[in-house]
């Protein structure tokens, strides 16, 4: 199993490609918002497969959203017994990129406190759609990432 095999949605590769091909060894990267873990496989294999150590963590509560496709499939999950963390943890070690993934489940504004302003390399926030969310992500990431390093992030919605 890859990456590619895992659900989910992922569709800048070359984000990623050209973070780890910028960022220096011994480098921490910050995924927030991971769901089932396709595009954390994805930097996992590429981690794996690099010859710089890069520590990576995955932040994410693995509880799902209120988007109606995240309810939907945490029901689904509900009644076969199983939770979404228990299939992001699946979906690493079944890419084999499980020892290159520190996954941190709690939200995401408590676990950007977990670290040192200026200490980040690279850190994507794909968590909360939402513009208030998002807006309190910015903020609380920013101020994490080392000058030169990369912040990024992924869709939301606004109203």
């Amino acid at each position: 199993m890859n990456w590619k095999d895992v659900e989910g949605y992922f569709s800048y590769t070359n984000l990623y490609d050209i973070a780890l091909k910028h960022c220096p060894d011994n480098s921490t990267f910050v995924e927030v918002g991971s769901w089932m873990g396709k595009s954390t496989c994805y930097m996992g294999e590429k981690i794996k497969n690099s010859p710089k150590n890069i520590k990576f963590y995955a932040v994410d509560t693995w509880v799902g959203s209120e988007e109606p496709q995240h309810k939907e499939t945490i029901e689904k999950l509900q009644n076969e017994n199983i939770t979404l963390f228990d299939i992001f943890k699946f979906n690493l070690k079944d890419c084999g990129v499980d020892d290159f993934v520190m996954p941190l489940q709690t939200i995401s504004l408590e676990a950007a406190e977990q670290f040192e302003d200026n200490s980040l390399d690279f850190v994507h926030i794909d968590a909360s759609h939402d513009y208030e969310n998002v807006l309190a992500d910015i903020r609380a990431w920013y101020p994490k990432v080392k000058p030169g390093g990369f912040i990024t992030g992924d869709d939301y919605v606004s109203n």
